[in-house]
């Protein structure tokens, strides 16, 4: 974020010579390695072509839209990205109870080992998770905290199922 608000305004860069961001492209490089950028490896990448856009051009990016298609709602944009933000941080070897932290139950069908979950932040991102029981293995229905997350899909959008 402070990357890009560093490069927000372009054209108050005075010289050619300032015009050169390594030191801001070599600093995202580095974070998409980390284990903190892992998450991020969209947003991280979206930042530096447009780093790389308005140093180059002078002029900020602008976001194009279709004729007839309403403009682009910054606002909305950038609750959905913090939004999804939430969605990465669970990651397989996690635990149920890690997951139950950011997302809740859906309804319809279930079992202990595979199950949807939809964000606490918004209803209608969701996530198909499969796990790994823990403890009684036997048992298919009564859910474990510490089963392990096996596989989560990515984000996807659909209406509530409410049962």
């Amino acid at each position: 974020m402070i990357l890009k608000l560093a490069f927000d305004a372009p054209q108050l860069i005075a010289t050619n010579t300032d015009r050169r961001p390594a030191a801001a492209m070599l600093l995202l490089d580095h974070i998409s390695k980390t284990n903190y950028g892992q998450g991020y490896v969209n947003e991280i990448e979206n930042t530096g072509i447009e780093i790389q856009h308005n140093t180059s051009t002078g002029k900020p990016l602008e976001f194009v839209t279709m004729e007839g298609a309403p403009p682009l709602d910054v606002a909305h944009t950038q609750w959905v990205a913090s939004v999804l933000r939430w969605t990465y941080d669970i990651k397989p070897g996690m635990t149920r109870r890690n997951l139950l932290k950011v997302y809740t139950e859906e309804g319809g069908l279930s079992t202990r080992t595979q199950r949807t979950y939809v964000l606490k932040g918004c209803p209608y991102i969701k996530v198909d998770v499969k796990f790994l029981p823990v403890g009684n293995t036997q048992d298919g229905l009564t859910q474990d905290p510490n089963d392990k997350i096996q596989e989560i899909s990515k984000p996807y959008l659909d209406y509530s199922i409410m049962d």
